[in-house]
C-alpha cells in the first residue's frame, strides 16, 4: 500500500542498492501526485466491470434444485436407518433382558431346591433306624415332627413333607390332612426314578394334581436310607417327598420379572412345566422342537430369536440350566411386546424428525426467496461499492494530513526474508531521516536506539501487540528523544505475507514532565513521612481522614488503615468532661480546698498525665479578701463546663488557619494540639493538609507554673497564720520561756515545711517528722544500752495538710515529755508506735511514756499545747485524741484520716 504520505522499500535496506532506494522514492512521489486523479477516474470503470461480472457470474438454479431434493430425501433416509437400528436394538435388548431373567430364575430355583433337598435330608435323619412298622405306630408324633421341620424351613404353606415305603404307600405326612393309603401313589414317577440306583439320590418329580384340593404341585424326592427295615444294602427302601405348590412358585417367579408382559417358567429337562407365570404354552409349542433336544442333551443354556417370522407364538425364548438339578429356567418375551417397544422408539424419532424435515423444507424455500432478493439488490450494492471506493481514497488523503498535523508516524514492516518496509513522512521526521532515501534497515534502527532499551524493544516485537517506550538518538541532530511505539501483528492472507503495522509518537516532553512529577512526589513523600509532627490529609467537606504519616500513627495509636476509616470527629474531644484539662482540674481542686481547709502542692515537672489529684490548700482565716469557697467553686465550675472553642476548617485551596484544640488517642488519653491547616488541590481534588503539633507538655507546664504560684501563696499564708496563732497563744509571763516556746514551734513548722518542699509538696514521711522532733533521744546516752525513744511502724506518707498539723502535735508531745514527762529524767522511756488501717486510710499513733516523774493526778487546766493538740487533731484534721494519765506517765492515742479528712474550723 502506498499513498502520498507513505514511502515503501525492501525489508533490508542496508543491503539494497542506493539506486533502488532512489527509484522507490521517485515512485512514492509519483504516487502522491496521482493519488487524487486515480480516485476520480476509477469510479466509471468500476461500474462497467461490475456489470460484466454480474452477467458472467449469475448463479445457476441447478444447485438450489439439488439442495431441495437433498433436504427432502436425506432426513427420510436418516429416519429409515435409525428405525432399522431401533428394530435391531429392540430384539437385542429383549434377548439380553430375557437372559438376565432366566439366569436370575435359575439361581433362585437352585437355592430353593437345594433348601428343600436339605429339608428332605433332615427328615431322613429323623427317621434313621426306624422301620416302616415303627413309623406307622408313631405316625402322630412323627407327623408333628415333620410339620415342625417344614415350619423351621420357612413356615410356608407351600411346603409339605411326606414319607413313602418301597411299594409307594404313604407311611407318614407332615400335613394336617395326611395321605390316603389306597395304592394311588405307587405309579408316580419318583418311585420309578429312584428305584434306579444309578440316578441321583434327589430328583425333581411332578407336576401332580392333588386328590383333595386339585391343586398342582411338584416335589423334591429323596431316596430313603439307613432305615430300620431289614433289607439288603443298596436296596430301594422308600422315598421322602418335599412337595411344593406350583401356584406359590409361579408367584415367586413373577416377582423376578421387571416387565409384566414377560413370562418365566421352571421346566424339567423333558419340557414339563413345574411352575410358570401366565400361559406361555403357545410360545413354548413353537420353541419346543428347537430347544427341547438341547435341554435333554444337558446344555447349560440357549436362545431362540426369529424377528422376521410371523408364526403364532413367535417370541424371544431363553433357557438357563438350574445348577445341580435336571431343570431349566425358561424366560419368554412375546413378539408383540418387542414390536411395541420398537414402535415407541420410532415414534420418538418421528416426533423430532418430521418437524425437522418440514423446517428444512421451509428453510430451502426461504433461501431461494432470499437468493432472488440478493440478485435484485446486487446492482445497487455494486454502485454503492464504487462510490465508497472513491470516498475511501479521499479519506486516506485526510488521514495523511491528520497524521502530519498530529506528529504521529505510521509504519508497516513485512515479516520474513526480504520483507518490505513502508513509512509515513512523519515517521521519517521523528527519526531525523531523509524520506528520499527510504526506510532504513533493522540494524541501523537498533544502533540508533539506546543500548539499554534494545532488548526491551526486541522482546516487545515478539508479542501479538508490541508496545514499548524507548530512547532513540535522532539521526539529523543527534538529540536523544523518547518515543512511544505500539503496533499489531497482522497474519498472512490475501496474497500478502505476515506484517507488523503500528504508530510512533514523540513523548520526550511528556516523559520529562512525568519524571519531574515523580521527583516532586518522592520529595513530598519523604517530607511527609519524616515530619517531626503528625500530618493529616483530610476531605474538607466531610473531615474524613484520607492519609496520615508515621508520626500520627505513633502519637495517636492508630494504624494507617484504621485512620482511613475515621474522621476528625471520631478523635476530637468536644464533649464536656470533668476535669476538662490540667488547668481546670487544678482550679477545681483549689475551690474544693477552700471548703476543705487542706492544700497539697503538686510536683513541678511531672510527666504528662501524672498531675496530682489531691485538692489545693484551704484558705482558713487568712483567705484572700472577698473570695469565699462558694464563689471560687462557682467560678471553677463555669470554667470546667465551658465548651471548647470550635475548630475552624479551611475551605479555600491556599487558605492557612491555625488553632488549638484537643484530641483523644486510641488509649483514651487527651492531647492538646496546635493545628495548622492549609487547603491544596491534589490530583483533581481539593484536600486539606493539617499539621498537628502536640503542646500537651507545654500546656501542663503553664498550668503547673500557675498552680505552683497559687500554692506558694496559699502555703505562705497558712504558715503565717500558724505562726501568728503560736505567738498569740503562747504564755508571755516569762520572756525566756516565751522565746524558747515560739522558737520550738516555728522550728517544727520549718521542719515540716522542709520535708514537704523536698517531696514537691506531695507529702511527708511520718517517721521523718518523728526523727526530726526526737533526734536527741534516738541514740543511747552514756551508760545506757538503748535509746530513750523507740519508733515502730510502717512507712506512712502524710498529705501536706496533715503533715503540718501532725508536726505541731508531735512537737507539743515531745516538749511536754522533755519538761514534765519521761524525757525529763535519764532513765525515762518514750515508745511511739503507729499503724495504718486499710482500706479506710486511718492512721493510729500511740505515744506511751514510762520512767518519768510519777503522775499523781491529771492536770487541772489545759495549757496552749493541750488546746493546740485538741484543735489540730479534732477540728482541723477530723481525728480523735485519747489521753490516759497513768502513774508511770502519759499515754496518748491519736487517730486521724489521711485520705479524706472531715471539714473542721481552723484552730
Amino acid at each position: 500500500m502506498q499513498d502520498g504520505g507513505w514511502q515503501g522499500g525492501g525489508g533490508s535496506p542496508d543491503t539494497a542498492a542506493p539506486a533502488e532506494r532512489a527509484a522507490g522514492a521517485r515512485d512514492g512521489g509519483q504516487g502522491r501526485r496521482l493519488a487524487g486523479l486515480r480516485g476520480w477516474l476509477s469510479w466509471p470503470l468500476t461500474r462497467r466491470a461490475a456489470a460484466r461480472l454480474r452477467s458472467r457470474h449469475r448463479p445457476s438454479p441447478l444447485p438450489m434444485r439439488l439442495l431441495f431434493w437433498a433436504v427432502i430425501l436425506l432426513p427420510g433416509s436418516i429416519l429409515v436407518v435409525q428405525s432399522w437400528q431401533a428394530w435391531q436394538q429392540s430384539w437385542s435388548e429383549a434377548s439380553h433382558e430375557m437372559e438376565r431373567s432366566a439366569a436370575a430364575a435359575a439361581e433362585y430355583a437352585r437355592r430353593v431346591l437345594d433348601g428343600h433337598r436339605l429339608l428332605a435330608q433332615r427328615a431322613n435323619d429323623l427317621l434313621i433306624g426306624l422301620s416302616d412298622h415303627t413309623i406307622r405306630q408313631e405316625e402322630a408324633a412323627i407327623s408333628s415332627q415333620l410339620a415342625q421341620l417344614a415350619e423351621e424351613a420357612g413356615g410356608s404353606p407351600m411346603l409339605s413333607v411326606s414319607v413313602f415305603d418301597n411299594e409307594g404307600e404313604p407311611l407318614v405326612s407332615g400335613s394336617l390332612l395326611g395321605l390316603p393309603r389306597d395304592g394311588r401313589y405307587a405309579g408316580r414317577d419318583y418311585n420309578r426314578l429312584l428305584r434306579n440306583m444309578q440316578r441321583p439320590r434327589a430328583v425333581l418329580s411332578g407336576p401332580y394334581e392333588g386328590h383333595v384340593t386339585a391343586r398342582r404341585f411338584f416335589a423334591v424326592s429323596l431316596r430313603r436310607e439307613h432305615s430300620g427295615n431289614a433289607r439288603p444294602v443298596g436296596a430301594y427302601d422308600g422315598v421322602i417327598n418335599v412337595t411344593i405348590r406350583s401356584a406359590e412358585s409361579s408367584e415367586a417367579l413373577q416377582r423376578l420379572l421387571k416387565n409384566p408382559a414377560d413370562q418365566l417358567a421352571l421346566r424339567r429337562a423333558d419340557g414339563a412345566a413345574l411352575a410358570q407365570t401366565g400361559s406361555d404354552d403357545a410360545a413354548w409349542a413353537v420353541a419346543q422342537p428347537l430347544l427341547l433336544p438341547r435341554m435333554q442333551a444337558g446344555a447349560r443354556g440357549g436362545e431362540l430369536r426369529r424377528p422376521w417370522s410371523r408364526e403364532a407364538g413367535q417370541s424371544v425364548v431363553v433357557f438357563h440350566a438350574v445348577e445341580g438339578w435336571d431343570a431349566y429356567a425358561v424366560a419368554t418375551r412375546p413378539r408383540a411386546e418387542i414390536i411395541a417397544t420398537w414402535l415407541s422408539a420410532v415414534c420418538g424419532l418421528l416426533i423430532f424428525g418430521l418437524p425437522s424435515m418440514l423446517a428444512l423444507l421451509v428453510l430451502v424455500l426461504v433461501v431461494r426467496h432470499g437468493q432472488a432478493l440478493m440478485l435484485s439488490h446486487n446492482a445497487g450494492l455494486e454502485q454503492r461499492i464504487a462510490e465508497r471506493t472513491a470516498a475511501l481514497a479521499s479519506s486516506e488523503e485526510r488521514l495523511r494530513l491528520a497524521q502530519e498535523a498530529s506528529g504521529i508516524g505510521v509504519w508497516e514492516q513485512e515479516l520474513g526474508p526480504g520483507g518490505r518496509a513502508i513509512w509515513s513522512a512523519e515517521q521519517y521526521r521523528l527519526l531525523g531521516l531523509d524520506p528520499e532515501a527510504g526506510p532504513v534497515g533493522a540494524r541501523r534502527l537498533l544502533r540508533m536506539i539506546e543500548p539499554t532499551d534494545r532488548w526491551a524493544v526486541l522482546r516487545a516485537l515478539r508479542g501479538r501487540t508490541p508496545q514499548a517506550h524507548l530512547r532513540l538518538k535522532r539521526a539529523s541532530d543527534g538529540a536523544m528523544r523518547w518515543l512511544a511505539v505500539s503496533g499489531v501483528r497482522v497474519p498472512a492472507g490475501a496474497g500478502r505475507p505476515a506484517r507488523l503495522i503500528g504508530i510512533a509518537a514523540d513523548i520526550t516532553e511528556r516523559h520529562a514532565n512525568a519524571e519531574a512529577l515523580r521527583d516532586a512526589e518522592m520529595r513530598y513523600r519523604a517530607l511527609f513521612e519524616v515530619s517531626p509532627f503528625a500530618v493529616f490529609i483530610l476531605d474538607p467537606q466531610t473531615d474524613a481522614i484520607l492519609d496520615v504519616n508515621a508520626r500520627a500513627c505513633s502519637d495517636y495509636g492508630y494504624s494507617r488503615e484504621e485512620f482511613r476509616r475515621l474522621s476528625l470527629q471520631d478523635i476530637e474531644a468536644r464533649e464536656v468532661e470533668e476535669p476538662r484539662g490540667p488547668l481546670a482540674a487544678a482550679i477545681a481542686s483549689s475551690a474544693a480546698a477552700v471548703a476543705a481547709g487542706v492544700a497539697p502542692l503538686p510536683r513541678v515537672g511531672l510527666t504528662p498525665g501524672a498531675l496530682p489529684e489531691t485538692p489545693l490548700p484551704g484558705q482558713g482565716p487568712s483567705a484572700l479578701p472577698g473570695v469565699t469557697a462558694t464563689r471560687a467553686a462557682t467560678a471553677v465550675a463555669g470554667l470546667a463546663a465551658a465548651p471548647p472553642a470550635a475548630s475552624p476548617r479551611p475551605r479555600g485551596p491556599r487558605e492557612v488557619q491555625e488553632y488549638e484544640t484537643r484530641y483523644r488517642t486510641r488509649s483514651g488519653a487527651l492531647r492538646d494540639v496546635l493545628v495548622r491547616v492549609q487547603g491544596v488541590h491534589l490530583r483533581g481534588h481539593n484536600v486539606s493538609y493539617a499539621a498537628h503539633m502536640d503542646i500537651t507538655a507545654r500546656k501542663r507546664a503553664e498550668e503547673e507554673r500557675l498552680l505552683l504560684a497559687r500554692e506558694v501563696d496559699h502555703r505562705a499564708k497558712n504558715v503565717l497564720t500558724l505562726v501568728q496563732a503560736a505567738l498569740r497563744l503562747t504564755p508571755k509571763e516569762d520572756a525566756a520561756a516565751y522565746t524558747s516556746a515560739v522558737e520550738g514551734r516555728v522550728m517544727a513548722l520549718a521542719r515540716a515545711h522542709t520535708l514537704l518542699a523536698e517531696a514537691y509538696w506531695t507529702g511527708a514521711e511520718l517517721r521523718a517528722l518523728l526523727e526530726g522532733e526526737l533526734t536527741a533521744f534516738l541514740a543511747p546516752v552514756d551508760g545506757q544500752d538503748m535509746p530513750q525513744v523507740t519508733l515502730e511502724g510502717p512507712p506512712v506518707m502524710l498529705p501536706p495538710a496533715a503533715a503540718q498539723g501532725v508536726s505541731m502535735v508531735l512537737h507539743e508531745l515531745a516538749t511536754n515529755a522533755t519538761k514534765h514527762g519521761a524525757l525529763s529524767r535519764p532513765g525515762g522511756r518514750v515508745s511511739v508506735r503507729w499503724m495504718l488501717k486499710e482500706p479506710a486510710g486511718r492512721l493510729t499513733l500511740h505515744w506511751s511514756e514510762a520512767g518519768g516523774p510519777p503522775v499523781e493526778a491529771p492536770p487541772q487546766r489545759q495549757g496552749f499545747g493541750s488546746r493546740m493538740v485538741e484543735a489540730t487533731i479534732r477540728r482541723q484534721l477530723g481525728g480523735v485524741v485519747r489521753r490516759s494519765w497513768r502513774r508511770e506517765g502519759l499515754e496518748c492515742e491519736l487517730e486521724l484520716p489521711l485520705r479524706h479528712p472531715g471539714r473542721r474550723d481552723a484552730a
